[in-house]
């Protein structure tokens, strides 16, 4: 559980600090293909944006998959170890209720 716990730090480092390493990648709503995101001028109607961290030699250390509908943004985060075996899944919504926030 500590090597996970190390593990599961560094990488969220390199995420936060590396952002060359991140690819970007987002899914229109009603299109089927998944394409990479070139700039930061996000198309319309994005459903999913989806961040790839790969590591030193390439090797994918973190896919982020953020969906987002009306009021529930959904995050789905898969940590990998350097040989790219699945370690840890994360998994976190959040509610937006209009009454609160003025929408």
């Amino acid at each position: 559980m500590k090597r996970m716990n190390e593990d599961k730090q560094r990488i969220d480092y390199l995420y936060r600090h590396r952002k060359s390493q991140v690819w970007k990648y987002v899914k229109v709503k009603g299109e089927q293909d998944v394409v990479p995101l070139l700039t930061e001028n996000y198309p319309d109607d994005v459903d999913t944006f989806f961040y790839v961290l790969r590591g030193e030699f390439g090797q994918v250390l973190l896919c982020s998959e953020r969906i987002y509908n009306d009021r529930r943004p959904v995050n789905t985060s898969y940590y990998f170890d350097d040989e790219e075996r699945l370690f840890l899944l994360e998994r976190s919504a959040t509610y937006i209720d209009p009454a609160c926030s003025g929408l």
